[in-house]
């Protein structure tokens, strides 16, 4: 039997608008700041972070009210060592303006713990991110 792959959304499913790449993004090497191994991400798209001192850093659940910005790669994360830093750089929303959608933010950590998205659209508005959902159902207009 083969094996089935999983092909990662793309940033534009995530990214609406932004005013300008080279403005509201950066391209960084991202830390985990936690005491435990992550888990192996298939895509970092939608992950939350934050600038902690110059480091760029994973945001874990419990701390999700201090992100700073989120992933806009699609590249997957391998598992990273606690306190390790992960060998690829990742392309960083920092700074608004810019629109997201919000069904796309990351549901979950890279340590598997389910983030409040609530909390996660307020941090990210603090930067001038703005997050909008999807409509629930199209319909079709008849005249």
């Amino acid at each position: 039997m083969g094996t089935t792959l999983t092909k990662p959304d793309p940033p534009s499913d995530l990214l609406l608008n932004e005013f300008s790449p080279q403005y509201n993004r950066e391209y960084v090497a991202l830390v985990n700041p936690s005491g435990s191994t992550s888990e192996v991400l298939t895509s970092a798209l939608g992950q939350p972070v934050k600038d902690n001192a110059g480091t760029w850093e994973f945001v874990e659940a419990a701390d999700i009210a201090n992100a700073e910005g989120v992933v806009i790669d699609a590249l997957s994360v391998p598992a990273i060592l606690a306190a390790g830093t992960s060998p690829a750089k990742y392309g960083v929303l920092r700074r608004g303006p810019a629109v997201v959608r919000t069904g796309k933010l990351a549901a979950t950590d890279i340590l598997g713990a389910a983030i409040t998205s609530a909390d996660f659209v307020t941090a990210l508005a603090a930067v001038g991110i703005v997050c909008r959902a999807e409509p629930a159902e199209q319909s079709t207009q008849t005249t």
